[in-house]
């Protein structure tokens, strides 16, 4: 039969993550076992990317089921994850610039547990990762049971775009979008994506839905979150957008300059301004061409 396998991180808890396994499935389909006799099958340790790699934070993440392509064709199951939270420096109300772990996107094995190197982006390697992640979502968007595309949000407020869209097991990374930058005048505001975005795909590409809130302060005002709408069309190469790239729809009247702008321009953004200390800590989610978002205030 096939084995059901439950995996779960610790959050605040601790920095690993643990698979039991929970039943299987027969020939017949008949679920057997269960939850009454779990049994423990393997864990994820903080050093899954090397000792002398990006090592992770507070496991945080949701693991992310997927089958993605490997080389020479062929496909696997695995579990995507972020590198979690990095508690020691983002728990500080003003923390230093650029975190010390969780700054990567991996897989492993979702039987085993094994790292999948195919997909691993890390610090370590890439240097634009500087911040902590820890959510993201994956998609399929061919529709062809293969999951290419990944979007995740850091605490430093940089959007992250990971592609494998030719479907042959090599992965690429993009900076999609900085929250925090000179051209917009951002540079010093703590705009943190602590949630995973949510995708609408469209003729031109995808448009990438995400907020910024901070989840471990839910109480601090200074900061003007935003709601980002930001397009992606998949140019090669890829100049990274900021705030000043995108339409500023906090005060919207509809005008046909505006609406020329939407249409040809990056993406639009709200400043969550009317009030204090409002900030978004949960995903967006899009459904029959609208974009849903809640936010929280004190």
């Amino acid at each position: 039969g096939l084995y059901q396998y439950l995996t779960f991180g610790l959050r605040r808890g601790g920095n690993k993550y643990y698979t039991l396994k929970v039943g299987n499935v027969d020939a017949n389909g008949t679920y057997t076992g269960g939850y009454a006799g779990p049994e423990f099958s393997w864990e994820i340790a903080p050093n899954i990317l090397g000792d002398s790699s990006e090592q992770l934070g507070q496991s945080w993440c949701k693991p992310w089921l997927s089958t993605i392509a490997t080389s020479g064709s062929g496909s696997n199951r695995v579990l995507i994850l972020t590198g979690g939270y990095d508690a020691d420096n983002e728990d500080l109300a003003l923390p230093a610039a650029g975190d010390s772990k969780g700054r990567a996107i991996f897989a492993v094995d979702a039987t085993t547990g094994v790292l999948e190197t195919g997909l691993n982006f890390n610090h370590n390697t890439n240097g634009d990762m500087d911040y902590c992640i820890v959510e993201l979502i994956a998609f399929d968007h061919q529709a062809n049971g293969i999951d290419d595309t990944i979007y995740a949000g850091d605490l430093g407020g940089n959007l992250f775009a990971f592609s494998d869209r030719d479907e042959n097991g090599s992965w690429t990374k993009t900076l999609l979008f900085q929250a925090r930058s000179d051209a917009a005048g951002t540079t010093n505001s703590l705009l943190k994506f602590f949630t995973a975005p949510d995708v609408a795909m469209e003729t031109f590409g995808d448009y990438v839905y995400i907020g910024t809130g901070d989840r471990a302060h839910p109480a601090e005002t200074s900061t003007v979150d935003r709601i980002y709408a930001i397009k992606n069309s998949w140019v090669s190469p890829w100049t990274t957008l900021t705030e000043a790239d995108l339409v500023d729809v906090t005060s919207y009247s509809y005008t046909a300059t505006t609406y020329t702008n939407l249409e040809t321009g990056n993406g639009w953004y709200i400043k969550l301004n009317e009030r204090s200390g409002e900030k978004v800590m949960s995903s967006p989610l899009v459904f029959n061409k609208i974009v849903f978002f809640t936010t929280y205030e004190i």
